[in-house]
């Protein structure tokens, strides 16, 4: 049984065009603007949680940060 609203984060479709860069350990995905952090504020970040942008460096972050507060 399905709970609650929440619509899927598709973070493959969101996150084309960026690369995912960890900056704790030896981890990067993608191809296209960076987007820097720790590990677990790039996992927020795939699974939808916005909160992640503030922990997160880079010309893809502000781009993102950028899209949010457009959304707003």
């Amino acid at each position: 049984m399905r709970t609650g609203t929440a619509r899927p984060f598709r973070a493959r479709e969101k996150l084309v065009g960026y690369r995912l860069i960890a900056t704790d350990c030896a981890w990067a995905e993608g191809e296209g603007d960076r987007v820097e952090g720790p590990v677990d504020a790039l996992l927020l970040l795939t699974t939808g949680r916005e909160t992640a942008l503030e922990r997160l460096t880079g010309d893809g972050a502000a781009q993102l940060r950028a899209v949010r507060d457009r959304a707003r």
